[in-house]
């Protein structure tokens, strides 16, 4: 099963939540400021999870940070889903359609111009 939750709604804190509910420890990887917020990206276990907080938040990256995802702000994806969106599962891959022959313009141009 996959599980899919905004970058918005991934909530980072430095000190451990008191509400255990889906919190995991993590370190930060990346940050990038983009004014009014800012991006992080965050390695749990194996996982990267992108989230978008306040600037206020300034944990340096390799850090460590607590990732908390509210229950309601996930989304479970079928299996079925879960194969077409991530290449690494088990479903085999059909190459891509071909696309046709591009055929020459109905009006050429000349070489010199006319």
């Amino acid at each position: 099963m996959l599980v899919s939750v905004r970058p918005e709604d991934v909530e980072l804190v430095e000190a451990k939540p008191q509400n255990g509910n889906n919190v995991w420890r993590a370190s930060s990887t990346r940050k990038v400021f983009l004014g009014e917020c800012v991006d992080f990206q965050v390695k749990l276990g194996e996982r990267m999870l992108m989230s978008r907080r306040h600037p206020s938040l300034r944990t340096p990256i390799g850090h460590s940070i607590f990732v908390q995802l509210p229950p309601e702000k996930c989304v479970a994806l079928k299996a079925v889903l879960t194969s077409r969106l991530l290449p690494s599962c088990k479903e085999t891959r059909r190459p891509p359609p071909s696309r046709p022959a591009t055929r020459a313009s109905k009006y050429p141009v000349s070489p010199t111009g006319g």
